[in-house]
Order: structure tokens, then C-alpha cells, then sequence
């Protein structure tokens, strides 16, 4: 029993020592503007479902699918063990991937992405499609504008969700100051 406890903390580190390190990482150099729950309530995807929906979905397919249509590819699975985290779900729509997986605790959302402008994010009634200028974001996200920039290959501009490990990123390319990708990520516990 003592050896399963000390296998999930490990997993539980491993999984946080990733996310840290990899490019979507929480502790870059970057400061990233802090938003607190009320203003997260307030992202939406497709303008269809909120993302605070899409969290605590628990595995009601059918909500999201009534919510954001019949999806292209849906793919779930159980799935090979990897440092305890195991693939769920994932339903891919024209711009939009959404993966659920399970690290122990239940199916979790782990992360959204916005590729295309067939898919939006939605945030105090402005659409922020891919292809848009990132100065569309200055207004909504002043400090997260002004702190935008380079993170490894990446220049984005970041948004912490206060009270949570989650952050909610807008790629873009420093040429053109087009957003390039929308995503939502969230470390698993």
C-alpha cells in the first residue's frame, strides 16, 4: 500500500517536472497575465461550450457532442500505462482537438487546440480565430499583451488561471503578428 502512494507521488513529480520543462512549461521566464475564475468562466469555445464546461465534463460524451456537433475522428481508449497517465479521450472537429485523460483522479481535460479559423475561442463576446492580429488581445489581455513574446521556438502571449495549474496560450508568428494557434492546457492530478 505504502509503495502504491510513493509510485503516484513520483508520477504525480515526473508529470509536473514535464509541463515544466517542455515548451507550454509554467515557469518560463515569460510573465504571464493572471486571470481569476470569473474571468475564465467566460471563455467559450465555438461560442458553443464553455471551457469550464468542457472541464467538468466527467465523461458526458454526449453533452459535449450535442454542444459542439459530431466530431471528425473521435479516438478512446484505455490505452498503454505512461507514468500513469492513460489516454481517454480525443475528438478532433475542423480547427479544434480536445484530448481528456486519466492520471488516477478520473478523466480529466488536458488540453485544447485551436489550429484553423473554422474553430474560435470566445471571451466577453470578442471571437478570436486563428489569423486574427494579436492586437485584437491588447484590449481583453493588457499585461499578457505587453509581456508577449519568445518562449523557446514559441512567441505567445499567456494567461494564467489564478488558482489553478492551467493556462490558456496564444501562439503567434513575430513576422506578420498573426495569432497561429489557440490552446488550453492544464497539468493532470
Amino acid at each position: 500500500m505504502e509503495n502504491t502512494k510513493l509510485i503516484t507521488h513520483l508520477k504525480k513529480i515526473c508529470i509536473a517536472v514535464f509541463f515544466t520543462f517542455s515548451p507550454i512549461g509554467f515557469t518560463q521566464a515569460q510573465i504571464a497575465e493572471k486571470i481569476d475564475f470569473e474571468q475564465f468562466k467566460n471563455f467559450s469555445v465555438n461560442s458553443q461550450i464553455t471551457i469550464v464546461e468542457l472541464v467538468s465534463l466527467d465523461s458526458n460524451w454526449e453533452f459535449l457532442k450535442e454542444s459542439l456537433g459530431s466530431p471528425i475522428s473521435e479516438d478512446c481508449k484505455e490505452g498503454d500505462s505512461f507514468m500513469g497517465i492513460e489516454p481517454h479521450c480525443s475528438y478532433t472537429y475542423d480547427g479544434l482537438k480536445i484530448n481528456y485523460t486519466s492520471v488516477g483522479n478520473g478523466v480529466e481535460l488536458s488540453s485544447i487546440k485551436i489550429n484553423n479559423d473554422s474553430a474560435h475561442i470566445m471571451f466577453e463576446n470578442v471571437e478570436l480565430h486563428v489569423g486574427d492580429s494579436i492586437s485584437k488581445l491588447a484590449p481583453l489581455f493588457p499585461e499578457a499583451y505587453e509581456n508577449r513574446g519568445q518562449i523557446e521556438t514559441n512567441h505567445l502571449i499567456r494567461l494564467n488561471i489564478a488558482g489553478s495549474v492551467a493556462n490558456i496560450s496564444f501562439h503567434y508568428n513575430p513576422v506578420d503578428k498573426k495569432i497561429t494557434e489557440i490552446r488550453f492546457v492544464q497539468v493532470l492530478t
